[in-house]
């Protein structure tokens, strides 16, 4: 064991993407960078009596990183928009657009989004996260796309947003001095709708149309892809898509979305 003096800078860096609950100090955030996994790390516990010895590989070997198969997705996708994840996340939970921003961290972790780095990553977003909250990071992107999906929604039930020109037509209307979080932005199509701030969501009658026009800039979501993210190590094949389509309360025709 050999001691090493490192700059504040550096450790709060380290810090910030150290997982939680696992790395406990330094040298084990800098194992993971460098893929050193050989050797073993001992704990006391409280009454400082009794040590546990526990390997670095056995740490490790049940965290998944998909930072390849994440890049190999992404470079095959580059047409899907960074909110096309919040409509994943929606149909994973099955909650109809009332899904909460306490789903993001978890369906992210659930469904392998995690690069080599510890940091949590949005396949669909031009960078990576910037670790905080001690490496699982923040996910404020992640949750400003949650507030842009709901830009694609009509707060007072419509299916379409036209004719919707005049601040006296709608409360939700920016213009109209109403005091309201959720005001529309005009996009052309809804995704999410509900009939006043207390209903909840549903799907708009022509909710496909959007996510492929506005999430999907008129493409398909490659399939084989995205399930070597969530499926990690399986076979690409009939019955994959079909634990799939289960896991993700997938119709037919949503399932026309993927390639």
């Amino acid at each position: 064991m050999k001691t090493v003096e490192i700059e504040n800078d550096v450790f709060d860096k380290l810090a910030e993407i150290a997982i939680p609950f696992v790395e406990i100090n330094p040298s084990m955030v800098i194992r993971r960078l460098l893929e050193i996994y050989s050797g073993s790390i001992v704990s006391i516990n409280e009454d400082n009596k009794t040590q546990q010895k526990m390997s670095y590989s056995y740490m490790f070997n049940n965290l998944k990183f998909s930072s390849d198969e994440i890049d190999q997705l992404r470079q095959v996708s580059l047409h899907v928009k960074a909110p096309f994840l919040t409509f994943l996340i929606d149909k994973h939970t099955n909650s109809h657009g009332n899904y909460r921003t306490s789903d993001i961290v978890p369906f992210m972790e659930t469904n392998n989004l995690r690069l080599t780095s510890g940091l949590l990553r949005n396949p669909w977003m031009k960078a990576p996260y910037k670790g905080q909250n001690n490496g699982v990071t923040s996910c404020n992107r992640t949750i400003e796309h949650f507030r842009q999906t709901r830009k694609y929604g009509c707060w007072n039930g419509r299916d379409l947003k036209t004719n919707c020109d005049a601040s006296d037509y709608c409360i939700y209307h920016p213009d109209n001095p109403t005091e309201m979080k959720t005001k529309c932005d005009f996009r052309k199509g809804v995704i999410w709708k509900r009939n006043d701030r207390n209903s909840p969501f549903t799907y708009g009658a022509h909710y496909l149309d959007v996510i492929k026009s506005e999430l999907l800039d008129g493409g398909l979501v490659p399939l084989q892809p995205l399930l070597a993210v969530f499926y990690s190590g399986r076979s690409f094949n009939e019955e994959l898509i079909a634990e799939f389509k289960n896991d993700f309360h997938m119709n037919d025709q949503e399932m026309a979305i993927f390639q």
